[in-house]
């Protein structure tokens, strides 16, 4: 008997030795959906993870040594696989590789990308997703989270005015810009109560959010024959909302506010520059590993105008590139401070467990020549300007373009 349950408790002890070992690998094939994963998508296994990092490695590999010639890619994966623990799985080494890849091309925005953030940020952008809010936008300064209300919208309805401060959303203390807009964000109709400050203290603002698809520009008549358009994004319906705004207004004198303007993509660049030069102008280059894309403007003009671009390092992208195919095909005058020198093209490219990656494939030229990444946009006139005096007034950079269109 002591020698029969001898043998079972040896057996039992054999089991567990072979068991423990399999444990990580089987929590890791039994893991539910990442937060906000598609419903029904099945999670993907360690062989079919392991191959689709293989395949992201050789994409990454093959795109970008033109555009990186100086990169350190097998400095970064020694790196990242360094840091593994002895016995790591396939899948865990291709995503370290995968990690090292992109970390070693020396490029801030080539990285990899969680299940949560992807559904979060990136497929709503990708798959055009609405969302509802105030319309208002959060921008930091030394003086706080200043607001820039966009008009005909909930806020602006109330009474809530360029410049004033945001102090609490629902209560909670706000001090940046991203952690603003997501409490400002919520269900079309729910109620959200804004606190700002101005000179006449601190006012709480009970709002209802509005959808909000997309709004792109906004326009103001400064004289009978001078417009100025403030374009916040350069969005799908950028083109329309310009023709809706300026066709036919008798302008002759246009001023082009890309100050806080993100990027958007290559089309909405040229949409900016149909406003004033002809159907078939190449508008910028996209330089490639393996080709040189040129874009074309597709429409025909709007207008017949001087153009002065108002810039500053918050002019991004597109709006870059609008930027500088403006000052090279239509002789705009470009105002206010340097850009940021971040037009890149980039790949955004999901894997089976719904996180993502996101590489550089091509770098904008300019007209002239200019490759914006990593080289600023330098104004004609360097003006420096607080976001008080930008959203408040008076602005001293669209005063200069004034000055500059009618003299």
């Amino acid at each position: 008997m002591r020698i029969r349950r001898g043998f079972e408790v040896m057996l039992m002890i054999v089991v567990i030795a072979f068991l423990v070992p399999l444990l990580p690998y089987a929590r890791e094939e039994s893991v539910g959906l990442p937060a906000g994963g598609r419903v029904g998508a099945g999670v993907p296994g360690r062989g079919e993870m392991a191959a689709a990092y293989r395949d992201a490695v050789r994409m990454v590999r093959e795109k970008c040594p033109y555009l990186w010639p100086g990169a350190r890619v097998e400095r970064g994966v020694a790196r990242t696989l360094a840091r593994l623990p002895r016995g790591s799985s396939e899948k865990q080494i291709g995503k370290a590789t995968l990690e090292g890849t992109l970390a070693g091309l020396g490029e801030p925005k080539a990285r990899m990308i969680s299940a949560r953030e992807y559904e979060e940020k990136f497929r709503t952008i990708v798959c055009g997703g609405q969302y509802s809010g105030i319309g208002v936008i959060p921008r930091e300064s030394p003086r706080g989270l200043l607001l820039e209300v966009v008009d005909g919208l909930p806020a602006a309805s109330a009474g809530i005015r360029n410049g004033d401060e945001l102090i609490a959303v629902d209560g909670h203390p706000v001090e940046r810009a991203g952690e603003a807009l997501r409490l400002l964000r919520g269900e079309y109709h729910s109620q959200v109560t804004v606190t700002v400050r101005n000179e006449r203290g601190p006012i709480a603002f009970k709002l209802r959010r509005q959808a909000l698809s997309g709004f792109e520009l906004s326009t103001r008549r400064l004289a009978s024959d001078t417009m100025l358009v403030r374009v916040y994004y350069p969005g799908s319906d950028l083109r329309n909302e310009l023709e809706r705004s300026l066709r036919d207004t008798g302008v002759s004198k246009l001023i082009v506010d890309l100050r806080h303007s993100p990027s958007g993509y290559p089309s909405d660049a040229m949409d900016l520059l149909s406003l004033v030069s002809p159907v078939g102008t190449i508008t910028f280059d996209a330089v490639s590993s393996d080709d040189v894309k040129h874009y074309k403007t597709g429409h025909p003009p709007l207008m017949a105008a001087r153009v002065a671009v108002l810039v500053d390092h918050s002019t991004i992208g597109a709006s870059e590139i609008a930027a500088a195919a403006l000052r090279d095909q239509a002789g705009a005058v470009l105002l206010g401070m340097p850009t940021r020198g971040d037009a890149l093209v980039c790949d955004l490219k999901e894997l089976p467990d719904m996180s993502a990656f996101l590489y550089p494939v091509a770098v904008f030229r300019s007209p002239s020549g200019h490759v914006i990444h990593h080289h600023p946009l330098l104004p004609d006139t360097p003006i420096p300007c607080t976001e008080l005096e930008r959203l408040r007034g008076p602005d001293p950079v669209l005063q200069e373009a004034l000055r500059r269109l009618f003299s």
